[in-house]
């Protein structure tokens, strides 16, 4: 009998701009290993995190009716989770955050930060060679390379 890895919860995607954003990151992403939803606002975003467990959030820190901020906190309410913001101008990446990147977004810069951080790498990459620091790892990181030392 072959044994399958258990699904990981998806990664939601708060993208109030175009759909298309949304379906091109969610491509993407899934192109790197991760599940992905999204909502296209705030309510939404609250909805689906309400109703399934989410891995991480993702989403433009100018979000039209709420903020990422409050998202976040309530995410991290329920269980230990990933927040990446993003905006148009290059900001000091604020507490409630785990990185906040330019828009649009350096796809390879966010791969790197993803794969540290969620410790997955696409089919075919080795660990240590994806293991790029353009993206420091947070606290919860460095805690666990220290421990395997």
């Amino acid at each position: 009998m072959r044994r399958t890895a258990p699904a990981r919860a998806p990664l939601l995607l708060v993208v109030d701009d175009d759909g298309r954003t949304a379906d091109a990151l969610a491509s993407w992403l899934l192109g790197q290993g991760f599940n992905a939803v999204s909502a296209a606002s705030c309510l939404e975003a609250r909805a689906v995190m309400d109703a399934i467990a989410i891995e991480g959030l993702l989403g433009n820190l100018g979000l039209r009716d709420g903020s990422l901020f409050g998202l976040a906190q309530a995410l991290r309410a329920q269980r230990p989770a990933i927040v990446i913001g993003y905006a148009d101008v290059d900001v000091v990446t604020p507490p409630e955050l785990d990185a906040c990147f330019v828009r649009p977004l350096d796809l390879d810069v966010l791969a790197s930060f993803l794969a540290v951080r969620f410790a997955r790498h696409r089919s075919g990459e080795h660990a240590i060679a994806s293991r790029h620091r353009a993206v420091p790892p947070g606290p919860a990181a460095s805690a666990a390379v220290r421990r395997r030392r």
